[in-house]
């Protein structure tokens, strides 16, 4: 095993000419774009009938009132969120979900300071500021910012610069991420790579040409492009999900008193996702309980397709928990709604990222 990465495997001299490698079928260097929601055709929403346990007629008077009421809720969100499942009507309160476009405009309202925008949606200019006031992060180890016209040796402005940062087998593992992006769309996780044949081994252990790599970065994030070290969570938490960051994020409401902590939740990866942003598939996320630190209420978890049960470890809740309280504090200043990221690593919690809702 690695001895930075104790959960990687080594792996052949020569991964080019292994069967695995040659077998692999071509697969983009990272997701540029979530996938487009699949049209609802008369099979699935036959489907969708029967596991609402209603007719067709009831079903849409269902969809109705939540279209029209202050959730404002299309059609996608009612299948997105499941809204026509039994278990949900049951527990009643569906009047309390909002849609997407609903939900952006009350992100306007209630993100009134929108002079935070440019600051928080830098990444560079974020895991500075949170340093600056005493908040741990996970350190850079290059940007790749071919606008600017001086380099250094982390700041790359050429293809020349990264391609020699990415072959210097010493930087590994990295995790790779736009300056400018949102959830975690152009991000990669890379474990190794091999000079002598130019390919890299991402984090899941598929093989990508560099070449394909640098060509992909350069193409669509010349306004920049950071790496950090792809670092580990605690044994506790990989225990539970594996070698990938299981992040913590938190919501904090800025009142006349200070910040109050409003919401925090567990986001676990699945399967070869490199992240734990909901939209991919598989990955999880579940309540934490504000007062016990304890996860999920009546330990469900809420998966991307469907209620699933899970058995949590205590663990994790209660240093997961208490890492989320003690690292949760917004920005100094006049504050609104602000989700922050949060990741207990192997070297204790750290601040991820912080955005406006």
């Amino acid at each position: 095993m690695s001895a930075v990465h104790p959960q990687i495997q080594e792996a052949p001299a020569d991964p080019v000419g292994s069967a695995a490698a040659a077998s692999q079928p071509p697969r983009p260097a990272f997701d540029t774009a979530r996938p487009d929601a699949t049209a609802l055709d008369a099979g699935a929403f036959a489907k969708v009938v029967r596991a609402s346990g209603l007719g067709p007629a009831a079903l849409a008077l269902s969809f109705a009132r939540l279209a029209f009421g202050p959730g404002s809720l299309g059609f996608s969100d009612f299948l997105r969120l499941r809204l026509y499942e039994p278990d949900l009507r049951a527990a009643g309160g569906l009047e309390r979900f909002v849609g997407q476009r609903r939900n952006r405009d009350l992100c306007v309202t209630a993100n009134y300071r929108h002079d935070w925008l440019g600051l928080m949606s830098d990444k560079v200019a974020m895991l500075g500021y949170l340093a600056a006031h005493g908040l741990p992060t996970i350190p850079i180890r290059a940007i790749y910012a071919p606008r600017l016209t001086g380099g250094s040796a982390r700041v790359l402005t050429d293809r020349r610069t990264l391609e020699a940062f990415l072959l210097d087998t010493s930087h590994y593992p990295l995790f790779g991420k736009p300056v400018e992006g949102v959830q975690s769309l152009g991000t990669i996780g890379l474990a190794r790579c091999w000079p002598g044949t130019r390919m890299l081994e991402r984090q899941d252990g598929s093989l990508l040409p560099l070449d394909e790599l640098m060509e992909a970065i350069d193409a669509r994030y010349r306004d920049g492009y950071l790496f950090q070290p792809l670092t580990t969570p605690d044994p506790a938490i990989a225990a539970l999900c594996g070698a990938r960051l299981a992040t913590i994020r938190i919501l904090t409401l800025a009142s006349d008193q200070g910040p109050v902590l409003f919401r925090v939740a567990w986001k676990l990866p699945a399967g070869i996702n490199v992240a734990d942003n909901y939209w991919r598939g598989g990955n999880l996320l579940g309540q934490i309980d504000l007062e016990t630190g304890c996860l999920g209420r009546g330990g469900r978890l809420l998966a991307t397709r469907s209620w699933r049960r899970c058995r949590p470890k205590g663990a994790f809740a209660s240093r997961g928990a208490a890492g989320a309280v003690c690292y949760a504090r917004p920005p100094p200043g006049e504050g609104t709604a602000r989700p922050g990221t949060v990741a207990e690593m192997d070297r204790g919690p750290a601040a991820v990222a912080c955005t406006l809702l």
